[in-house]
């Protein structure tokens, strides 16, 4: 089985893991680590839980260059005809070609976070706000989430909310969007840490409720703001009724 802790300055945030049949003995063996801070496990009893806001946007980050990361490798190429697509809870589901979003991008100058603790200054997208197409396809929903989908299998989820101040990315600094950072397209979330923000875009889809993508799957926060720290997930009840982040990261100790 996969089992993981997470913690933030000594603090316990959250419990996560799948086990195979048998192997439920290995739980007792965590007791000490949740309930120093009364942490949940399993599937989530609240749903998500929302830090604070904080007042700095780039709180605890380093600014720098980016770092390129592809969990599935980056690819060769995008598909032939490659065409974005905006599905699920919108009134008219909607198809737009490279040449579509080109014509109808401007130029962006926002700043990205990493949840690795990078961040690059004044990045220049070239870019179709998402907004805009959600308002094209017509929203069924007043609330909710959207996926984003990648050709590689990578998805992200981000709520409705904050999605709607994002972009269709199709270039950056002046030229088309190169294909480690997501060519041909790609989702940016400024306010969100990069993660959210899905490389090598086919998809779109609007959902009515909560599921995990690849990082939230394996305790990645559910909306993922940096100004409030959104790293990981919260199943601490002191720190979710706190609504801040605990300190700063260190070992947590021995217990027993």
């Amino acid at each position: 089985g996969v089992l993981r802790v997470v913690e933030v300055g000594g603090e316990p945030l959250g419990v996560f893991g799948a086990l195979k049949p048998g192997l439920e003995s290995l739980l007792p063996g965590l007791e000490g680590v949740w309930l120093a801070g009364e942490v949940e496990y399993g599937r989530p009893l609240r749903g998500p839980v929302y830090l604070h806001e904080a007042h700095d946007e780039a709180a605890g980050q380093a600014w720098g260059r980016f770092v390129v990361y592809a969990v599935e490798g980056v690819p060769p190429g995008p598909p032939r005809g490659l065409r974005l697509r905006v599905t699920g809870a919108v009134r008219r589901e909607a198809s737009y070609s490279l040449e579509e979003l080109r014509r109808a991008a401007t130029r962006v100058v926002r700043d990205f976070h990493c949840v690795t603790g990078w961040s690059v200054r004044g990045v220049e997208w070239l870019g179709v706000p998402l907004s805009a197409l959600l308002e094209e396809a017509g929203l069924r929903v007043k609330g909710g989430w959207v996926l984003f989908r990648s050709w590689t299998g990578y998805t992200s989820v981000v709520p409705l909310e904050d999605a709607v101040e994002g972009f269709i990315v199709v270039g950056m600094e002046g030229g088309p969007l190169p294909l480690e950072h997501g060519g041909p397209l790609r989702a940016v979330i400024p306010h969100l840490y990069g993660w959210k923000s899905a490389k090598w875009l086919e998809e779109v889809r609007v959902e009515e409720s909560y599921f995990d993508g690849y990082w939230e799957a394996l305790a990645y926060h559910e909306r993922g703001r940096t100004a409030a720290l959104e790293r990981f997930k919260v199943r601490n009840k002191a720190v979710a009724e706190e609504g801040i982040p605990a300190g700063r990261a260190r070992p947590l100790p021995p217990r027993g």
